[in-house]
């Protein structure tokens, strides 16, 4: 598993527009190996957990199982290849940060689908600007939209 923390991007604000988190200055992208992904979204002390699968291809929001009172072992989801799981809710009474899980390999489709830049080789970089791909080559140690 691997977890980054980035800044708010006008992509991110437009897809939890609406929802617990909307305000917050940044947001988290994990990669999981292992798909299973416990979905269950009860109150619990203040606390609450929201969910919404994203298709990156084309950006169709499904709400997976959240699950029965009072065992809520049907609440699981098994990401798929091309497929983004949003997480949003409130911790403690406050929203919390949006979190974004994916598979690896669908690590720089996800990046590109939350408006991060992307590394291909050497010091090439790849942009999405208004969904037109644009490849940026930058000296080595030159920094990249802060």
């Amino acid at each position: 598993m691997s977890t980054n923390k980035y800044n708010m991007t006008e992509k991110v604000k437009a897809l939890v527009r609406g929802l617990d988190g909307e305000r917050k200055r940044d947001f988290t992208l994990s990669m999981y190996d292992r798909p299973l992904f416990n979905t269950a979204s009860y109150w619990n002390g203040g606390s609450r957990d929201y969910f919404v699968v994203i298709n990156i291809a084309n950006g169709v929001r499904t709400t997976p199982p959240a699950g029965t009172f009072p065992s809520f072992a049907d609440a699981r989801y098994t990401l798929k290849a091309g497929e983004i799981l949003m997480q949003t809710g409130l911790c403690m009474g406050k929203p919390m940060s949006p979190r974004f899980h994916c598979l690896p390999e669908d690590n720089n489709k996800a990046r590109l689908f939350l408006g991060l830049p992307i590394q291909l080789s050497g010091n090439s970089v790849v942009v999405e600007i208004e969904r037109e791909t644009e490849v940026i080559t930058v000296d080595n140690g030159a920094k990249i939209l802060a």
